[in-house]
């Protein structure tokens, strides 16, 4: 149960989050009504990914894409099969511009070095296949969330500011926000993600025993991200007014409570982004090709010197908002069909 926490983990806390990036655009900046946002968030994750992966565990789809068809119909789903494949190469290269910005701001090296050496370690582990990738994600994810929730709680501890006063100041200040609004940042940051996360939920369950630890698990998933998810965010409040203007907050808070463990935190970002990029990268490669043919070997090197040089070319923070935001109604629908099959599936019953 917790390999299959940890696996979710892995791959949904990415560069995004494990910089602070992502807590901070899409909740922190929009003070209270950001903090209901991602409760809200928490929530939705639970109920999607029960009802994927207790799908997944009674459907045991042929081809991981095949989930989009039984939930859109064929047409629609072969369309959302095919932009999930673009959108996760999007993300896999978002996560490397995060681990540049890591490499030079943290370690005072080439961007272009940290991504060429977690680009390799990338490749290297989708080679290995599925199961050896969910293998080596649920052994990293507990070790991230413990990272990241030892930085909250310390930075929480250890700070003399106010969580209400942070709430107060956050919405006034000059930060790049996921949306307008609130209401529109939880809403992109849940539908969006929820559909990210669909190839994770039907791989994992997949492998489940039966449908209640489908569920059960599913909990443990949001559970152990939503831990790490509050701290970071109820930190952020305290500190608001240091870290508005950091590329990498979660570095700043690391640097500022815990010297110590700042070298530590670091690298566990940096794993964080492989461990998120991985799982993407090898749902793109197999979208092409079988795993172990010649032709999965020659997709994945391709790949990874393209999102080599494009990760480079933009701004991290502003490669994940043009990501949310082109996928944002497309998850909204997903989400809807995802609720309109449960329902309709009960009333079979």
């Amino acid at each position: 149960m917790i390999s299959f926490g940890g696996a979710f983990c892995s791959f949904f806390i990415g560069a995004a989050f494990a910089t602070g990036q992502e807590t901070m655009q899409f909740f922190t900046s929009f003070g209270f009504s950001g903090l209901m946002g991602m409760f809200a968030s928490l929530l939705l994750f639970l109920y999607c990914g029960m009802k994927i992966q207790a799908t997944a565990y009674t459907e045991q789809f042929a081809e991981m894409g095949h989930v989009f068809e039984y939930y859109l119909g064929k047409w629609i789903g072969t369309f959302y099969r095919w932009f999930m494949v673009a959108m996760l190469y999007i993300g896999t290269t978002m996560m490397l511009s995060g681990v540049g910005a890591v490499f030079e701001e943290y370690f005072k090296l080439p961007g272009m070095l940290g991504r060429g050496l977690v680009l390799a370690a990338v490749s290297l582990t989708v080679l290995l296949g599925l199961s050896k990738i969910l293998d080596v994600l649920g052994f990293i994810g507990p070790l991230i969330v413990g990272y990241m929730v030892l930085l909250g709680a310390l930075s929480l501890i250890m700070s003399d500011g106010s969580i209400a006063e942070g709430m107060d100041l956050a919405p006034a200040l000059d930060i790049y926000r996921g949306a307008g609004s609130a209401a529109m940042a939880a809403a992109k940051y849940a539908l969006v993600n929820s559909t990210v996360l669909i190839t994770l939920w039907v791989s994992c369950g997949s492998r489940m025993s039966d449908v209640r630890e489908a569920k059960a698990a599913a909990g443990m998933q949001v559970a152990m991200f939503g831990m790490a998810c509050i701290l970071l965010v109820l930190a952020q409040f305290k500190n608001i007014g240091y870290i508005y203007g950091s590329e990498i907050p979660n570095l700043f808070l690391a640097k500022r409570f815990a010297p110590a463990l700042a070298i530590g935190l670091a690298i566990v970002m940096t794993t964080g982004i492989y461990s998120g990029a991985t799982m993407g990268f090898w749902y793109v490669t197999r979208a092409f090709s079988h795993e172990g043919t010649a032709a999965y070997r020659i997709i994945t090197a391709v790949m990874a010197a393209v999102s080599f040089f494009a990760s480079g070319a933009m701004p991290f923070s502003r490669i994940m908002n043009l990501m949310y935001t082109s996928m944002f109604l497309l998850g909204a629908v997903m989400v809807a069909s995802i609720i309109r099959k449960s329902v309709m599936n009960r009333k079979k019953a």
